[in-house]
């Protein structure tokens, strides 16, 4: 959490940094500064749908992003953030924009994270395998045809807890 903290304040601080220098800059040309200056911000929806506004620098890279995550997080759900962050852990999510239309990768190596602009959708997908066992089995009917039943596990298992019996 302190490198977290330590880069919030490293982000603070160069946002004040480029605020004053644009002031500096304004004023010795004698113009005023708008009423209400807009930083540019990004959405970034997590894996439950949640959208949260970050800064622009806050995504520049993959890495970057994911360092803040933790941060993103902390302001879900307990049940959902404990959730994501175990398919993080395990390296099992990414990134991509969404623009309505297209959505657009993005990987640690993406020339596309120095393109995002402000209002840009980017969207954390977890992934997620689903192991299947299935079985097949032939019988034969009294009449003498031989019919063949495909199933998998959960159809076993609930047919068991029916009262059938399987006889191999």
């Amino acid at each position: 959490m302190v490198s977290s903290q330590w880069q919030l304040t490293e982000l603070m601080h160069t946002q004040l940094t480029k605020s004053d220098y644009i002031w500096r800059a304004m004023m010795m040309r004698g113009e005023r500064l708008p009423a209400v200056m807009t930083v540019g911000c990004a959405v970034v929806v997590d894996a439950t749908g949640e959208e949260h506004r970050m800064l622009l620098d806050q995504c520049c890279s993959f890495d970057r992003l994911v360092a803040f995550l933790p941060g993103i997080l902390s302001k879900c759900r307990p049940d959902r953030a404990h959730i994501q962050q175990r398919f993080i852990d395990q390296n099992q999510f990414d990134f991509v924009i969404d623009d309505g239309t297209n959505m657009t990768q993005l990987t640690r190596g993406s020339d596309v994270w120095s393109t995002i602009e402000a209002g840009t959708k980017i969207i954390m997908r977890v992934i997620t395998t689903e192991v299947s066992r299935g079985f097949s089995a032939r019988y034969q009917c009294h009449c003498g045809k031989w019919n063949e039943v495909n199933g998998n596990e959960a159809a076993v298992l609930e047919a068991l807890k029916d009262g059938f019996t399987i006889i191999w």
